[in-house]
């Protein structure tokens, strides 16, 4: 074909043809000189370019900013690979796992396409001799230096290691930077790299990586150091599970603490993978309990609280536990399996697994324990409406804090565990009549998340000074922290928080003005019943009676009243169900509304009202008890007895140890004006 080729173009102009050719670099050949020929080197495409050619490929599909810029970045904008890659991405249904926003995700499924590895292939077997050493590099990883690869090649003749490098240099399938003298070196593609990895023998390759990993340890500490997922890698692909696990530990936890929860779920499934290789111990079972406790706070951050193979991971820790004896990872353990089981809505389970942690806590007597403890069973007993016995552990676990103590080693979050307890006691002090208090512990909440600058703590107190915030019916206030939330959420991916940050910004912004409480329209309540809908999807259960009551009563504001009727025995439902109660006098208050409502007799509205109303004042909750009263003193009045009215709002008000200015007092306090007046007139 060359030939064939060579001729025409001697043949010169003369034959009006239009000859278009192409060649990988490299090409030489005489003909190419010809004044009628003009050769162009074709760069790589530029970013821009590179991503339109991607979508373009992509047609319809959305791809994920995240997933967009990985193909750029690896293709180096080649564009055959570009459109290559798109196309084997969009046959796997992967990618649209990937959450939207989400700049930490894992996308080790990639794989080259088949259309690919042929092209691939040939380019490295074109490299002649020089093709073992490029499978050499493969084995180092996309990026090493020349020192490293000089020992692990246990070259005598390194003029001939520098001249097979620069063959492949100049074939453009690494790229050369740095000093003359340990000059680093870059796969062009991580799909050139892998095509040189696997056509290796695995006899070979095993034998390299052992070399390479015994190396890097002996010789380069401060590698082994930064990077142990490195070093866990070598090892295991050397067969070698006893070193492999020790570092995939490492670089687990090196990975937890920079909040890269994706990479740390991969390297502690690698990490147990290899100790299926071990037979059994002591050191085996230890070893997989450090491991199951790193997956299980990654899988917490990343995939939320009630994902079922958070209570798979933990579950399997607390049994190993048990095995081994008296574990020290124990309680860290049975703190994950209490996380799951309270937001999954098994509260029975929940204060169990509360009670083992303070018997564990009162045991060791650590300070750490003993706050965590108590914070667990205080926020269970929290959601089961026990307002004074949650308050009295949470009093408890702050009355006893130490100064700069480490009080997040034992969350299985990760973060301070002080802000936990400040943010149950704002939401119990506003039941309990304490809306000033509340709020003054929801802000030393947000500053000590702050101040830890743990981004899944901010992302938790951010999302809980919204709901508290919403509670309070403070438009500005939960628009603010919502923001936040949603905005930590999804730079980290953290999905148990971004439907139900995003429930609180979508009644924020449903509203009419900044001041009115009443929605702009149906589309208000449709964004709350989905964001409710993707929370449960998650395996979310916890709060939702009270989530699934803003939206009924929006829907009442609205004048929907099936749908509300349908939503509140759905919600009766679900608090039979999973016990939790801390709203539950709100169905008989908005029942109250509904038969307003629908024109039923006035004393029938009125029962429902009393009702609420008794239920609020026998579990505590002063906050529930106004917001009650001020339905009640209104149908009252409408019936001609304001002096009954006045009476129940003013003894109210006067119960209250603190006033603040949220809109159920000023709502309170202007009824109770309005009620004077009315009374005074006649």
């Amino acid at each position: 074909t060359l030939e064939w080729v060579q001729m025409l173009v001697e043949e010169g102009p003369s034959r009006g043809v239009f000859l278009l050719l192409t060649a990988r670099p490299g090409f030489k050949a005489e003909w190419t000189r010809r004044s009628w020929m003009l050769v162009m080197e074709l760069s790589p495409l530029a970013s821009r370019a590179a991503t339109d050619l991607l979508r373009q490929t992509a047609g319809d599909a959305k791809l994920p900013a995240a997933l967009i810029e990985h193909i750029i970045r690896e293709t180096g904008g080649n564009p055959l690979y570009v459109h290559e890659l798109t196309r084997a991405v969009l046959e796997s249904d992967d990618w649209r796992q990937i959450p939207a926003g989400a700049s930490n995700v894992d996308l080790s499924w990639m794989k080259i396409p088949a259309t690919l590895k042929e092209s691939l292939a040939a380019r490295v077997d074109h490299l002649g001799p020089a093709k073992a050493l490029l499978q050499l590099c493969s084995v180092l990883g996309r990026e090493f230096d020349y020192e490293q690869l000089r020992a692990v090649s246990g070259t005598e003749n390194e003029a001939a290691l520098k001249q097979e490098l620069n063959t492949i240099v100049q074939s453009e399938l690494l790229f050369r930077r740095g000093s003359s003298a340990n000059p680093s070196y870059t796969f062009k593609h991580i799909l050139i790299q892998e095509t040189a990895y696997n056509s290796l023998l695995k006899s070979k390759r095993k034998e390299l990586h052992l070399r390479t990993a015994g190396i890097i340890e002996q010789l380069y500490p401060e590698v082994a150091q930064t990077r142990p997922a490195l070093l866990a890698w070598h090892f295991s692909e050397a067969g070698e599970p006893v070193k492999a696990v020790a570092f995939w530990t490492q670089a687990a936890q090196q990975s937890l603490a920079a909040y890269a929860n994706l990479e740390a779920i991969k390297q502690a499934e690698c990490g147990i993978d290899m100790l299926k290789l071990l037979p059994d111990s002591s050191s085996r079972l230890a070893s997989e309990i450090a491991l199951q406790s790193l997956l299980g706070t990654a899988l917490l951050a990343a995939r939320g609280y009630a994902a079922p193979e958070v209570r798979q991971v933990f579950t399997r820790a607390q049994e190993l536990c048990e095995k081994l004896g008296d574990s020290p990872q124990l309680f860290r353990v049975v703190v994950g399996l209490w996380m799951f089981y309270l937001i999954s809505g098994d509260f029975e389970e929940a204060l169990e697994l509360s009670h083992t942690l303070i018997r564990i806590a009162e045991t060791g007597k650590e300070p750490a324990h003993l706050l965590q403890a108590r914070y667990c069973l205080g926020y269970t007993l929290y959601y089961r409406a026990d307002y004074q016995a949650a308050r009295t552990h949470l009093e408890a676990a702050m009355a006893d804090e130490i100064a700069d103590y480490d009080y997040a080693a034992q969350s299985a979050s990760g973060d301070d565990t002080r802000a936990h307890v400040r943010i149950v006691l704002a939401h119990l002090n506003w039941h309990l009549g304490k809306p000033v208090q509340a709020s003054r512990y929801m802000d030393q909440a947000v500053q000590i998340a702050r101040e830890g600058d743990h981004p899944y703590g901010m992302a938790f107190a951010n999302f809980s000074a919204a709901w508290f915030n919403v509670l309070r019916r403070d438009i500005t206030a939960s628009l603010t922290y919502a923001k936040a939330a949603i905005e930590l959420a999804d730079e980290k991916g953290f999905r148990f928080f971004q439907p139900l940050a995003r429930f609180m910004l979508s009644w924020a912004e449903g509203r009419q003005t900044r001041t009115d409480l009443v929605p702009r329209d149906l589309q208000v309540v449709e964004k709350l019943n989905q964001c409710i809908a993707e929370a449960r999807a998650n395996g979310s259960r916890m709060g939702h009676s009270f989530l699934q009551f803003v939206a009924v009563q929006d829907m009442l504001s609205l004048k929907q009243c099936e749908e509300a009727a349908a939503s509140l025995e759905q919600i009766r439902s679900s608090m039979e169900k999973t016990g939790e109660k801390f709203f539950a006098p709100e169905y008989f208050r908005l029942q109250g509304q509904l038969s307003q409502l629908r024109g039923e007799a006035a004393e029938q509205s009125i029962a429902h009202f009393r009702n609420a109303l008794e239920r609020a004042r026998r579990s505590e909750s002063k906050g529930l008890e106004l917001r009650t009263a001020i339905d009640l003193a209104a149908a009252l009045a409408a019936q001609n007895q304001a002096s009954e009215a006045e009476q129940l709002l003013d003894g109210l008000l006067q119960r209250f140890a603190e006033k603040d200015d949220s809109s159920d007092f000023r709502q309170a306090a202007q009824l109770l004006k309005n009620l004077r007046k009315q009374l005074k007139s006649r």
